[in-house]
């Protein structure tokens, strides 16, 4: 039996979850192939107050609510001995004040979950091979949980697959970035002694002559999440040795010191590779891209979920007036 739909979302990251609840909002059907299993672990945890209101346009505000992540005010930079502290209830233009610092295995689920029930129809394990794209109809080859191959087909194909960037691959069309290769590593630690400040704001800190910089981000189950992002060879130094030069900055860095200076790291530090890159173009015949399946940069100012749910949204906009 032929499986068509009108919308086939690879993905179901928070552009994934937010492109498909756009898109059936609209009374548009939506296949969403995702190829882990939820709930899985990603870095991307603090969130911008844009990102609030595409929850709020969607009406997720409330299943992001529920998951009681840690509350975030603002945010504060460190350079040397100069400290610029942003609230976000200091602003020029209506919006919202507040947002959150969030474990991304939780968030991911909570809003694909959500979306699932408003009759999206979900499928884990789905592994993209081969997309061809027309005016007028898309078919996409995947292997599903089972090993199988199975074919399905669209009106119209919405990339939210992130760092997996599916049809930037399959078609080609990925190019290099000008900027130096970056890499990060990072963990999640134990976290008993912050301060109620160091709760509702993120710690970003420029070190090693403006070239890097660490991040500590709170979450609301007492933890934390640590990184660094750095040059690939300073990526590289900080990571070998299951991490042993890694441990020893968070614990000392000035700042975090008292903070984190007997932490317990709770998985061995992990690190990730020149992952900036970026594309040709982010639309074709049949289908859009948006999230991280479009371009990644450095997430300095916990831009990137945001960029995700903007972008998807937007990309789901569009799609729809497409179908229309």
């Amino acid at each position: 039996m032929e499986r068509k739909y009108d919308v086939i979302v690879i993905g179901a990251g928070p552009a994934g979850a937010i492109a498909s609840a756009r898109v059936i909002k609209d009374g548009y059907s939506v296949l969403v192939l995702e190829k882990m299993e939820f709930p899985r672990f990603v870095i991307g945890e603090s969130l911008l107050p844009k990102a609030m209101e595409y929850f709020e346009k969607l009406d997720l505000v409330q299943t992001v609510h529920d998951q009681k992540f840690q509350l975030k005010t603002g945010v504060t930079f460190y350079h040397e001995n100069k400290v610029c502290e942003f609230s976000f209830s200091d602003r020029f233009t209506d919006g919202w004040d507040y947002t959150y610092q969030v474990k991304r295995a939780d968030l991911d689920n909570a809003l694909i979950r959500e979306v699932e029930k408003r009759g999206v129809e979900v499928e884990f394990n789905a592994d993209v091979k081969e997309v061809t794209t027309s005016a007028d109809e898309q078919i996409v080859h995947y292997l599903n949980y089972e090993g199988e191959m199975k074919v399905v087909k669209s009106r119209f194909i919405i990339d939210a697959s992130g760092y997996g960037r599916v049809l930037p691959r399959l078609f080609n069309i990925e190019k290099p970035v000008t900027s130096d290769p970056r890499g990060s590593v990072f963990a999640h630690v134990e976290d008993p002694n912050r301060s109620d400040q160091a709760s509702n704001n993120i710690f970003v800190h420029a070190f090693n002559n403006n070239t890097a910089w660490i991040w500590s981000i709170p979450f609301s189950d007492g933890t934390a999440s640590v990184g660094i992002v750095g040059s690939v060879d300073l990526i590289n130094e900080y990571a070998e040795n299951e991490g042993a030069k890694f441990k020893e900055h968070v614990r000392t860095f000035p700042g975090l010191e008292q903070r984190f200076r007997d932490a317990k790291f709770l998985f061995e530090p992990r690190k990730i590779l020149n992952y900036a890159i970026s594309v040709e173009r982010m639309h074709g015949e049949g289908y859009v891209l948006c999230g991280n399946s479009t371009e990644f940069l450095d997430p300095i100012f916990s831009s990137g979920v945001t960029l995700a749910v903007a972008s998807g949204y937007q990309a789901a906009d569009l799609t729809c007036a497409r179908l229309r």
